[in-house]
């Protein structure tokens, strides 16, 4: 039926070559700026508090001492003092929102990278799998090195943990 020295595979040429390698870091590139763009659209990073109120209060202080003007002096102090005890409480709290803020990226990322590492499984394009799940690994690690110090580390052991079975599970085919 087929003649002998008949290929039904085409021969990739160069350009093509270079196309799905244009491709594939389209997408490992593309992937991880998406994710962190989408969850920042809908729910933003929560601000530092602010320490400018106690700087100027301490320049304050400092004017006063030099001045010598003890009543004024003892009302900046108490002033600084409260500052300080609100700066505290607002630092705590900016904590507790930072932690629900990593926890909440956490789960979009492992969704997503999940998601899109079997999307990759499907597509028949070798370069479009590799792009797919090279740059969901890609966007879960920078997740890890951005709110890594939020997590508690017991399940920051698991991340750890699943992500090197992930990639030994899902790059083994690509490495005979």
């Amino acid at each position: 039926m087929f003649k002998s020295g008949y290929s039904i595979k085409k021969e990739a040429s160069i350009f093509d070559i270079i196309k799905n390698v244009a491709i594939s870091v389209f997408l490992i590139l593309l992937i991880p700026i998406t994710l962190y763009q989408g969850i920042n659209t809908f729910l933003p990073k929560p601000m530092r508090p602010s320490d400018k109120a106690i700087e100027k209060l301490k320049n304050e202080e400092i004017r006063l001492k030099k001045e010598n003007k003890k009543d004024e002096l003892l009302h900046v102090k108490s002033q600084l003092r409260l500052a300080r005890q609100d700066y505290k409480v607002k630092k705590e709290e900016h904590k507790k929102s930072m932690r629900c803020y990593a926890l909440y990226y956490f789960f979009v990322a492992l969704f997503v990278g999940l998601l899109l590492i079997i999307m990759g499984y499907f597509f028949s394009a070798e370069f479009i799998k590799i792009g797919l799940i090279i740059g969901a690994f890609i966007g879960f690690f920078y997740y890890l090195s951005a709110e890594f110090s939020q997590l508690s580390s017991t399940l920051c052991f698991f991340i750890m943990l699943g992500l090197l079975a992930g990639i030994i599970i899902s790059m083994r085919r690509y490495i005979k």
